[in-house]
């Protein structure tokens, strides 16, 4: 299986660490190459570098400073061919449900992320891309 290339943009920076030690496994088995995005300035930064090809997942928080979730996906929808993009917010609200709904999001996920959850919907949504 080829390595599922993956950008996770948050502006809570304890969230880098934690993923990190959620898909130890995972990277160390190249199962998965983590790339981390403190805004979405940044998650752009990495889009536009050379490794942005091969990015196949794109997970963003919603509440960021200056750039929010829904406006970085708004940006990367007109410039990139990303496969899979996924929302994170620490709130089940309808608005932001309808919002990623409206932008064709393939998971909207909720905080505290479960991990295992996280990493089932990972595989069978790579699975369905073929």
């Amino acid at each position: 299986m080829k390595t599922i290339h993956c950008l996770f943009v948050d502006d809570e920076t304890d969230m880098e660490l934690l993923f990190k030690l959620r898909f130890k496994e995972e990277v160390k088995n190249h199962q998965v190459e983590l790339f981390y995005a403190s805004s979405a300035k940044k998650g752009m930064e990495i889009l536009d570098s050379e490794v942005g090809a091969d990015i196949l997942l794109i997970i963003s928080d919603i509440n960021m400073p200056e750039i929010d979730g829904f406006k970085f996906i708004d940006m990367i929808q007109e410039k990139y061919n990303c496969q899979l993009i996924y929302i994170v917010s620490a709130y089940n609200q309808d608005e932001y449900v309808e919002k990623a709904t409206e932008r064709n999001v393939d998971r909207y996920l909720t905080k505290p992320l479960d991990f295992d959850k996280l990493k089932k919907y990972i595989n069978e949504d790579v699975r369905k891309l073929g």
